[in-house]
């Protein structure tokens, strides 16, 4: 439930609206998504990855390189950047006999996918699509086209994963997002949202806090959800408090995305649930799914998509050796996405097997997608998952917090930024910060890369 993230104006309205008309603004939020998300693609993709729980790696493998062969006949046929790449490469789709042969066509950047946005455009597409955007891990905005199919499929995968547990599309579910439901100044509750289309009720992350723990816990255990989900970092938080008070609550299993989900805190949520926390990894290009099991193991959806593990010079990672992610996608055929490097870095598994009994390749561990926080004086730690989506020419940019309160924000602009940018940057921060945290922005050249040469969105120095 994304509300209003790209406006601040209606996002502020939003917030002056009474509990009552944002449950509705909620609703019909909903009931405008349920045809991206809910309709024949996804039980098509519930149905194929049922059937497929138990298939044979040979014969999982033989079908994705047959579905890969396809999806890259189709990019040559219907998608020119793909057509000229292939063409000065040498590569021919139809020669493809392995997913070692993907290596024969170069690694797509996002800075292509930003120069070079219209040519990777299918032009024989004509199905229902939409814009999309999506912030990646460095913070800045990057625009794609998504299909109507592609989304469906991806939320397939989605509740396939809820459905290890048991748990039913209409079963109560709770979610510790990013969505903006409460203004960040707000001091009492209510500070979260129920969606009554979808039986599902949304808890803003941002309000957080020693003191405010109490009722976010007393909601919890009043709502009795099926299924927690969220970010981990504040599922942890609740889940500390809850452990704290001594208290706990069981649901079916507790599920978490958009981070790396770190041991420490997986042993605090199910300390505090009292049940199995399961991560699950996608990326808002839809370009690959990753679900954990109830074993620990991370299983590769080779419907969806290839994902290699590449070292720094281009070569295969081995199994047990940290590398970068590089995606492709087989389920968007509004704008394929092919060796897309993601910005994200991974682990394949040293063992093949898992006591599941899935047969899919399996990663060890996915390793760059853990993020820090801005810390508001009266302890809240927000994630500013909203600034930036409306400013493309924001080039890069990162958060440095010195102190609980205050922040500075470094910005690498494009070409022709101006005050008009810096303006809407500014109205972003005030809509997703509030008054809770000052700011300062900094324009500069470039931004130092960490140890994992990735740029870090959030740096805190403020102890956790």
């Amino acid at each position: 439930m994304n509300l209003s993230y790209r406006n601040p104006s209606l996002l502020n309205l939003y917030y002056r609206l009474p509990k009552f008309a944002r449950e509705v603004f909620a609703a019909l939020y909903s009931l405008k998504a349920r045809n991206r998300r809910f309709g024949k693609a996804f039980h098509d993709q519930m149905r194929l990855l049922q059937e497929n729980e138990k298939l044979p790696r040979a014969e999982r493998d033989r079908r994705q390189v047959s579905d890969l062969k396809a999806t890259l006949r189709y990019a040559y046929e219907h998608v020119p950047y793909y057509r000229s790449l292939f063409d000065q490469s040498g590569f021919r789709a139809d020669a493809l006999e392995s997913l070692a042969d993907l290596r024969k066509i170069p690694v797509l950047e996002r800075e292509t996918v930003r120069s070079k946005n219209a040519e990777l455009h299918s032009t024989a597409f004509t199905g229902p699509k939409f814009s999309h955007r999506t912030s990646g891990t460095t913070g800045t905005t990057l625009g794609f086209t998504l299909s109507e199919e592609a989304n469906q499929r991806h939320y397939g995968c989605v509740w396939h994963h809820y459905g290890w547990v048991g748990m039913r599309r209409g079963d109560r579910l709770a979610t510790f997002g990013g969505h903006p439901l409460a203004h960040p100044d707000r001091q009492k509750p209510p500070f979260w949202l129920y969606d009554a289309v979808e039986n599902e009720l949304y808890f803003s992350v941002q309000h957080i806090s020693p003191k405010n723990a109490p009722y976010y816990i007393e909601q919890l255990l009043r709502f009795k959800p099926v299924v927690v989900r969220g970010i981990p970092s504040f599922l942890n938080l609740i889940a500390q408090y809850m452990i704290d008070g001594g208290v706990t609550y069981k649901p079916r299993g507790v599920f978490t995305y958009s981070e790396t989900l770190l041991d420490r805190q997986r042993r605090a949520l199910e300390q505090a649930f009292e049940c199995t926390a399961y991560n699950f990894y996608s990326n808002g290009e839809r370009t690959g799914h990753v679900l954990q099991c109830g074993h620990g193991r991370l299983h590769v959806l080779t419907e969806t998509g290839v994902i290699e593990i590449l070292r720094a010079d281009g070569s295969p990672a081995a199994a047990g050796e940290v590398g970068e992610l590089v995606m492709t996608n087989m389920i968007n055929r509004a704008m394929p996405l092919i060796r897309y490097r993601i910005g994200d870095t991974g682990i394949l598994a040293r063992e093949e097997q898992c006591p599941c009994g899935r047969e899919t390749p399996i990663l060890e561990s996915l390793t760059g997608r853990t993020n820090d926080f801005v810390v508001t004086e009266d302890g809240r730690r927000i994630r500013p998952v909203g600034v930036f989506m409306g400013t493309p020419m924001v080039k890069a940019a990162q958060f440095v917090q010195e102190q609980a309160g205050s922040v500075v924000v470094k910005i690498v602009p494009r070409e022709g930024f101006g005050a008009d940018d810096r303006r809407k940057v500014a109205e972003e921060m005030d809509a997703e910060l509030g008054h809770s945290i000052r700011y300062q922005i900094e324009i500069v050249d470039e931004l130092p890369f960490g140890a994992n040469g990735k740029l870090q969105h959030i740096i805190s120095k403020i102890p956790s």
